[in-house]
């Protein structure tokens, strides 16, 4: 993430814009860039089970109500939303959730997830 940021800065630097405007707008990228890394940084490591079999889905013991995942590329996103209705996410880079266990934890959502409206066979 901090390779993005400072990649961030330097393209806010090396566009069309202004002196004026540019780095104004790369010093706010960089402070909101810190900003973002503290937060994550600072956020609690957290167990995410899923049992496709039981339909059990909890994180660190606590049970969720829904289990989003989205695959972009290599990167995951999950996020869950917990019985108190609020939404957390994280995202998984490819050294923490490899392409086998992505693809795991894709089936097992899909397992969970209630069945799409069936269409109807009337004629």
């Amino acid at each position: 993430m901090l390779g993005l940021a400072v990649l961030g800065v330097f393209c806010v630097l090396a566009c069309d814009l202004p002196a004026a405007l540019a780095w104004p707008g790369a010093l706010l990228l960089g402070v909101a860039a810190r900003a973002q890394l503290r937060r994550y940084r600072e956020m609690p490591a957290c167990v995410v089970e899923v049992v496709p079999e039981s339909d059990r889905m909890r994180c660190d013991g606590q049970p969720l109500r829904a289990l989003r995942l989205r695959v972009r590329g290599p990167l995951a996103f999950v996020g869950w939303q917990r019985m108190d209705g609020r939404w957390t996410w994280r995202l998984f880079w490819p050294d923490r959730l490899d392409a086998a266990r992505r693809r795991e934890l894709q089936l097992a959502i899909r397992r969970l997830a209630p069945a799409a409206n069936a269409g109807s066979v009337a004629g």
